[in-house]
């Protein structure tokens, strides 16, 4: 009895151990606030924090570095001891006439100091390290487009869910509106004042009233997934979004827009940057076809051949590539080819970053004008509405004018919602189109005019800026 005990205290032990083990990281980890109160700069903040695509990046810049700090040791000196101990199966001899003669014993040991200082390699070692630093910059500027794509991911989930909730409102309201005038019409059917047909068709109504509230419940529910997978925590359907407005106007015209996107937009500096990094590897590259200048010092301890003295020697290296298959040329064309695929590059995001900024400018002028548009309609749409309650209950309108009504006065609410958050997605497309999203969301002090020069993203990133970037 206490085996079998014990046996099903352990399965169900680990049952709940695995369990645990097979949840997702944010699984049962709710959003680190007091309240059930979610703002969008919390969202990007813990997704800047958190993010594994993010944390690649920033290994993968940490490696830069490492790599940029072993090129310049090339320039150093290398200092190098070396003890040789050799073992012989018989001693060290040599041949006087017809006598062999025993020279020492059996076992050799030498030991050596030596040191090497490399002179003039041709610009090989000098523009090594002017790439391996120009690569840590192109990280950087990577890491930073990225920090500015998982922000503008952020900002389209946030606003999602807040669309998603607004339309689950205006669902539920317009069900339970519906639900109370199919009860009229119940009401109105038993004294015989309409037909049985205005039950039916109200009735309908209901069902697709229900329709649309399934469907709005269960995009908050996916748009409530796609924003903790982002964040890293678990957001509820029912957490209290805060209303969001940039403190930072974006820019208003289009030339305005590309100037600051040319200057400060991360994918350019980071491809203007490897521009300069091919050139470097290409400069590098032809190293291998001019001299080659060095110098070695050695210190050798005494051995059974010279015991009385040590002895040293210094060497001055001179070297010319004369022939090598082709080997250093065709490095110098393969770096060639990367400068003219990286020129390419820098041509083509230009004109993706053009274009987003005029579809950015475009929407947003869109959004304002539907938004104003839509909020007239609304206003007129509740209006007719009042007038045709006020003729139903008088038996001057039918229940069809009522629901026609309804089902207008909901299109514009919804409208007008989603006019809105189309607005501030426009925004949030225009500050990641040059550059900027990251900054824009979170600050919190409304700036000066220039005060976007200071910066492209946060405090916590060394932004480096050439003069050929700029």
């Amino acid at each position: 009895m206490n085996l079998r005990f014990s046996s099903n205290v352990f399965c169900i032990t680990v049952f709940f151990l695995f369990s645990a083990i097979s949840k997702p990281s944010f699984a049962g980890q709710p959003f680190p606030q007091g309240s059930n109160s979610v703002s969008l700069v919390e969202c990007v903040k813990k997704t800047l924090q958190s993010n594994p695509k993010l944390l690649s990046k920033m290994d993968e810049r940490n490696a830069s570095e490492l790599r940029c700090a072993l090129a310049e040791t090339a320039k150093m000196p290398r200092v190098k001891a070396e003890e040789i101990f050799t073992r012989m199966r018989q001693p060290l001899s040599v041949a006087l006439g017809a006598a062999p003669m025993s020279i020492g014993d059996d076992k050799l040991q030498i030991k050596t100091l030596r040191v090497s200082q490399p002179l003039y390699t041709g610009g090989k070692i000098e523009n090594g390290i002017r790439a391996a630093r120009s690569e840590v910059y192109v990280r950087r500027f990577s890491e930073i487009q990225l920090r500015e794509d998982l922000a503008r991911q952020v900002a389209e989930a946030y606003v999602g869910l807040m669309t998603a909730k607004a339309l689950q409102q205006v669902a539920s309201q317009a069900l339970f509106d519906t639900q109370g005038h199919a009860k009229q019409v119940e009401n109105m059917l038993q004294f015989g004042s309409v037909v049985r047909n205005d039950l039916l068709k109200i009735q309908v109504s209901v069902s697709e009233r229900r329709e649309n509230l399934i469907k709005a419940n269960n995009a908050v529910k996916l748009t409530c997934t796609s924003l903790a997978n982002l964040v890293g925590y678990e957001i509820s359907t029912d957490a209290i979004l805060a209303n969001f407005t940039y403190a930072m106007k974006p820019p208003a015209d289009e030339k305005t827009a590309l100037e600051m996107a040319s200057n400060k937009h991360p994918a350019l500096l980071a491809l203007r940057e490897s521009l300069r990094l091919h050139r470097f590897a290409t400069q590098s590259a032809k190293g291998d076809l001019r001299p080659n200048l060095g110098m070695q010092w050695n210190f050798n301890s005494g051995n059974q051949f010279n015991e009385s003295q040590s002895n040293w020697d210094a060497t001055l290296y001179v070297g010319f590539n004369v022939f090598d298959a082709g080997e250093a040329r065709t490095k110098v064309k393969e770096a060639q080819t990367g400068y003219k695929k990286a020129s390419h590059d820098l041509e083509g995001i230009q004109r993706d970053i053009s274009l987003a900024v005029q579809q950015a400018i475009l929407r947003m002028e869109e959004a304002n004008a539907r938004l104003e548009v839509a909020k007239e309609a609304e206003v007129q749409a509740k209006e007719s509405m009042r007038l045709t309650e006020e003729s139903f209950k008088a038996g001057a309108a039918t229940s069809q004018n009522l629901l026609d009504d309804e089902s207008a006065l909901v299109a514009a609410e919804q409208r007008r919602i989603t006019a809105n958050f189309d607005r501030v997605l426009a925004e949030t497309h225009l500050w990641f189109s040059v550059g900027g999203l990251e900054k824009a969301l979170l600050s919190t002090v409304q700036p000066a005019a220039n005060a976007f020069d200071t910066s492209i993203a946060t405090t916590t990133l060394l932004v480096y800026t050439t003069g050929e970037n700029k």
